[in-house]
């Protein structure tokens, strides 16, 4: 699918399909995409009482309410499926 990566008033996005479709390869995606706005992506490991989890964590490069970051499907099932939280 296609996954709209919002930062303030701009955006861009990367498209999700069968060769990146973990949070490995969507991590990779946004960091490695061409269009990138200054947006970081990396992985979280949390311990949920005895059971780890893992999160994809979204940071602007520039902080500020002008650089808040937010996600949406284009195409696909990309954010639904990894349970987006907007602000």
């Amino acid at each position: 699918g296609l996954l709209n990566i919002q930062m303030g008033s701009q955006s861009f996005q990367v498209n999700i399909d069968n060769n990146n479709n973990s949070l490995e390869g969507i991590r990779n995606a946004i960091n490695n995409s061409n269009n990138n706005l200054g947006v970081q992506a990396s992985i979280l490991k949390v311990n949920n009482g005895g059971t780890d989890e893992f999160r994809l964590i979204l940071t602007a490069s520039k902080s500020g309410a002008a650089s808040s970051i937010s996600l949406n499907d284009v195409s696909g099932n990309v954010a639904s499926t990894l349970n987006v939280t907007n602000p």
